[in-house]
């Protein structure tokens, strides 16, 4: 056979592989099954089993509102607010209150930036647990709360939310 000709049919084949995805980085192609939430300022995936609701205690600073039957009743809401204080400072806003007790208290990394991410149990209406990220990004404060019964219940719903949402 030609030199040309192999060389010609080993290229189409290198051409044919890399373009059907045998070859290359595919850690981007994750198959995900679920919705994605998109208002126009903020954007984040989330499990189908999430339905849209309004919440009794809704304002103007909150953007999403929703709940799933997952350990027993879960809600998620995300807030926007200008931001008046530095991380720090939210941070200690969101410290637990007298009544609550801290589970854990840290740093996160969310769309890029630094900020803060606490876990806590509180004892009203029942009680449950909730976890608290909040960051500042172009001069607005974002808190994403998860309220819960057990918050191991949802970890990955969590995860899904926090590692997939984005600053528009």
């Amino acid at each position: 056979m030609d030199k040309k000709l192999i060389g010609l049919v080993i290229v189409s084949i290198l051409a044919v592989v890399t373009v059907s995805g045998c070859i290359g980085d595919n850690s981007d192609s994750t198959v995900y099954d679920g919705l994605v939430f998109n208002n126009g300022d903020i954007s984040f995936n989330y499990p189908s089993d999430w339905k849209n609701f309004t919440s009794s205690s809704h304002n103007s600073a909150q953007v999403a509102s929703l709940k799933t039957d997952k350990g027993d009743t879960s809600l998620l809401s995300v807030y926007i607010d200008s931001a008046n204080y530095s991380i720090d400072e939210y941070k200690s806003l969101n410290e637990p209150n007298p009544g609550e007790t801290l589970i854990s208290s840290g740093d996160i990394t969310i769309d890029g930036v630094k900020g803060f991410d606490i876990s806590l149990k509180y004892y009203e209406s029942g009680g449950g647990e909730q976890r608290i990220i909040g960051f500042i990004k172009n001069g607005y404060f974002y808190r994403i709360i998860f309220t819960t019964g057990d918050l191991k219940v949802i970890n990955s719903d969590m995860d899904l939310v926090i590692n997939s949402f984005k600053v528009l």
